[in-house]
């Protein structure tokens, strides 16, 4: 396919009406070029209304709701307020580089071709440099425009600077004010700058490059890009205005027809904004290459059918955990071009004292490298259900350094953050800390070894304790086959860590402490932590208090969720599973909810025009909606058997690997069309894409500036964007791969 036209399907084909509101490769893969607006000579304009570039410029309104100007810090320290209608940046401390404290705004699209006047009153308590520019929202963060040293005095002084946007269009830049450390503001101490009057307007749009408005080619016959198994069943979806009669299925490698089958009855997608058909052809059982083909639709991209065709993304989908280990020197013959030298392996400093320990090692999160223990203990938990959902699939060669050790690669990737977890652990009061972090996420070309910043150690958590005792008494029974020793130090921990919990209460939830910006996986319940925590200590320990404890939450309500901030089910699960459970009074209101749970999921799957149970909520990460959703059915399935359950679960994998109202697979280097521009530091510094990250898909809420810019008329289940920018779309994290890692190894 035509780059172009691939990029334009993922930004033109989201033009339908209703939609989204603003509420946060391998070498089978098509490169994917960023996505962004594709612009022709200048034309005839739009006739619409101009929306503001810039808001709230006078001051003359509250900062909140929505707050438009911001600050950052690095290194620096800051806060913004309007005082008598005014923007008043008060700067407590510069930090070492420009942007150490940085005041922002969001601004409206800069079009290629125009010119534009910036307009601003500035002043300043003490005599200073800072930097005023218009940028990139991402990537490199570099200038479209500006001053990089502007002096300011006491005296209010009016600043104009008009400029012609040389660059492609830009619909999310950002317009900012750097006020950190210059050439005379050593040793400079608290002190204001003001703002007042801040404007940018189109001064010119005679020479402006047109944003492309025709219709873009779209992929209408939506499959599984890898494929599917001999044996199970195959629908298409396809979309467009009218039913079509039949579609055929080709073989690519013979240009035969294999299968000729009819189009079923039309469905309209609300959540799509489109008409929806399907069709079956799981009589079509060969192994091979195949597309769909149809005349009122087009063709499909190519997908197998065959034993084994998920095995090479499963294990990349493992990999992506071992190419997301910190603290240690990864191996260009394991992560190929994602071999680093080791990184954050400096002593971290404990929020709020001079202490420094070790927490070397464990897992980047996510697009940064942060190091999270509440996402760590999903994860981990997600990889230990894998292991005990395939006695027989334990693979010990999917190609991490301990592969070949007689233990399963999937718990060998688990130990290296249990190891880490462990050093998380308070060594006087057992509790855990939440985190370990810089004070401010690196910039996007990054890469971890080049990350030298403070490491932070954020106070101890409730939450992040909770999830620590219940992984840490998992992992105390699992490892005992392996390594009894180790299996021992888990137990220990698990059961200090409990006894923190219980003694320390509710917390109220962890919050980042001052000066600390990076993730703050805040959660202000922790009843379902323990209500887990209470279900794995009671199962490795048979303490009755535990058990009371439970059967306690139970008859209040009974938590559920497989996320990080929800984490009932783990509970539930554990105990549903546990010998002897069935005796327990109980027992059969867990497993009744389970199980209603579990049937609400397919009623909800049927009803989906993707055949997808998130009954029209894309939230930030709505692919772990998808993947929890899939893992959920199969543990259901393991406690009563139902087909139904199985067959909704496959249906929420093909939905992840190209069956979706994207037509494309959110699993970097897999299928014809994967993401390419995601938001991963790694990936960006080096320009190439890890293989084996589930995305995080479509976000109805638009909470990013990229998103909001490009995807305002979309619906919500097209709320997506390709785009490195796009962090509430297109991010990944570790615990976004681990129910995908359950749900592929279950089903292939």
């Amino acid at each position: 396919m035509n780059k172009k036209v691939v990029a334009l399907l993922l930004i033109l084909c989201l033009a339908v009406p209703t939609g989204c509101s603003k509420e946060k490769k391998s070498s089978n893969s098509e490169t994917l070029p960023e996505a962004t607006p594709q612009v022709t000579e200048a034309g005839d304009k739009e006739e619409k209304e101009e929306e503001p570039m810039l808001v709230n410029g006078d001051f003359s309104k509250p900062n909140e709701n929505p707050e438009v100007w911001k600050t950052f810090s690095q290194g620096g320290a800051g806060s913004f307020a309007i005082v008598d209608e005014q923007g008043v940046l008060t700067v407590s401390m510069t930090g070492d580089v420009n942007y150490g404290v940085q005041l922002y705004q969001d601004i409206g699209a800069l079009t290629q071709g125009c010119v534009y006047r910036l307009k601003f009153d500035i002043s300043a308590s003490r005599e200073r440099t800072i930097e005023y520019r218009i940028q990139i929202n991402g990537g490199d963060y570099h200038a479209y425009a500006g001053k990089e040293a502007f002096k300011v005095t006491a005296d209010m002084q009016t600043e104009t600077l008009e400029f012609k946007f040389e660059e492609a269009s830009d619909p999310a830049p950002r317009l900012v004010f750097n006020c950190g450390k210059f050439d005379d503001t050593e040793g400079m101490g608290e002190h204001e700058i003001y703002l007042d009057n801040v404007s940018l307007e189109l001064v010119d749009d005679s020479d402006a490059a047109k944003v492309e408005k025709e219709e873009a080619p779209t992929v209408d016959v939506n499959v599984d890009q890898i494929g599917y198994l001999p044996t199970a069943k195959k629908t298409v979806i396809f979309r467009g205005d009218s039913k079509g009669d039949s579609f055929e299925v080709i073989n690519t490698e013979t240009n035969e027809t294999v299968y000729t089958g009819t189009i079923g009855d039309e469905y309209y997608n609300t959540s799509a904004g489109e008409t929806d058909y399907y069709g079956d052809f799981s009589e079509v059982t060969t192994p091979g290459t195949y597309k769909i083909k149809t005349d009122a639709y087009g063709e499909s991209y190519e997908f197998k059918i065959g034993e084994g065709i998920f095995d090479e993304c499963y294990s990349d989908l493992v990999k992506m955990l071992y190419k997301q280990r910190c603290g240690t020197k990864l191996d260009d013959s394991l992560a190929g071009e994602f071999a680093h030298d080791v990184c954050h392996t400096s002593e971290a400093t404990i929020y709020g004292t001079d202490k420094k320990i070790d927490v070397s090692g464990g897992w980047h999160d996510a697009g940064d490298y942060g190091r999270y223990v509440v996402a760590g203990a999903k994860t981990v938990m997600d990889l230990f259900l894998t292991y005990m959902q395939d006695e027989e699939d334990r693979s010990d060669s999917i190609g991490i350094p301990e592969s070949g050790n007689n233990v399963p690669d999937i718990l060998d990737e688990a130990r290296y953050e249990l190891e880490w977890m462990l050093k998380m652990q308070d060594a006087k009061s057992g509790g855990v800390y939440h985190k370990v972090t810089c004070a401010n996420f690196p910039g996007d070309d990054v890469l971890p070894q080049d990350e030298k910043e403070e490491l932070i150690v954020c106070p101890i958590s409730t939450t992040a304790t909770y999830d620590f005792a219940a992984v840490m008494a998992e992992a105390s029974t699992i490892y005992k086959e392996y390594d009894k020793a180790f299996a021992s130090k888990c137990e220990k921990a698990a059961k200090r860590a409990m006894n923190y919990g219980e003694k320390a209460g509710d917390d109220g939830g962890f919050k980042n402490p001052e000066g600390v910006a990076t993730g703050q996986y805040d959660d202000t319940k922790t009843w379902d932590e323990r209500y887990w925590a209470c279900a794995e200590l009671y199962k490795i320990t048979k303490n009755p208090e535990y058990l009371e404890t439970f059967e306690a939450i139970v008859k209040d309500g009974m938590p559920n969720g497989f996320g990080w901030q929800s984490v009932g089910d783990y509970g539930n699960y554990v105990f549903l599973t546990m010998p002897g459970a069935e005796k327990e009074s109980t027992y059969q209101l867990v497993y009744d909810n389970f199980i209603k749970q579990a049937d609400d999921l397919v009623y909800e799957t049927e009803r989906d025009g993707y055949r997808i149970s998130l009954e029209g909520e894309y939230v930030w990460g709505s692919n772990l909606s998808v993947a929890n959703n899939a893992m959920y059915l199969i543990l259901a399935n393991n406690i009563k058997a139902n087909e139904d359950y199985v067959k909704a679960a496959f249906d929420h994998m093909h939905y992840c690997l190209g069956a979706n109202p994207m037509s494309i697979s959110y699993v970097t280097g897999y299928g014809s069309l994967s993401p390419e521009h995601v938001h991963h530091r790694p990936s960006f510094a080096l320009n190439k894409t890890m293989p084996g990250m589930l995305v995080g898909g479509t976000d109805k809420a638009l909470e990013d500036p990229y998103a909001a810019a490009v995807l305002k008329d979309a619906p919500p289940a097209k709320c997506y964007v390709d785009n490195h920018a796009s962090y509430s779309t297109n991010e990944v994290t570790i615990y976004w791969n681990s129910p995908f890692i359950f749900t592929m190894n279950a089903l292939k």
